[in-house]
């Protein structure tokens, strides 16, 4: 029975660690109110485009603003999204350079939940231990 349980763990860590792994992340629902401001962002490790999707359970009309930034100053950390929305709506993103990406969508009206989409691509893993990470903000307010 020990040795059961100890597969059974050892099986579940592989599991986990997989999909800490994964390319593209989707993470759970993240739970917001009106009135409210949340941070979210994604660590990639290997050198594959990537869509994350982020999910925001709110309901109602509201408005809503975010931004995106990646920050590289060593190979294998550099980020360049590609695109991303919300809702659909389109972010303005600088354009791509090593060292600083960012991206931000004005105040807008949306009805929630509110989906998140970020594509891009990344040197993560071009070098030995090497990871990329990217975050952002949502603020949202009652309309």
């Amino acid at each position: 029975m020990k040795n059961l349980i100890i597969a059974v763990m050892i099986a579940a860590i592989a599991i986990i660690a997989t999909d800490a792994r994964a390319n593209n992340v989707t993470p759970p629902p993240i739970v917001i109110g009106l009135g409210t401001s949340t941070f979210f962002g994604a660590t990639h490790t290997d050198n594959v485009a990537f869509t994350d999707t982020f999910t925001f359970t709110i309901s109602g009309s509201l408005t809503a603003n975010a931004s995106l930034v990646t920050i590289a100053e060593l190979p294998g950390s550099n980020i360049d999204f590609t695109s991303a929305t919300l809702n659909g709506n389109a972010f303005t993103l600088s354009p791509n350079t090593f060292g600083q990406d960012t991206g931000t969508i004005s105040l807008a009206a949306y009805t929630g939940p509110l989906t998140l989409i970020v594509n891009g691509t990344t040197d993560a893993g071009s070098l030995p231990n090497t990871t990329a990470s990217w975050a952002g903000t949502l603020n949202v307010l009652a309309r």
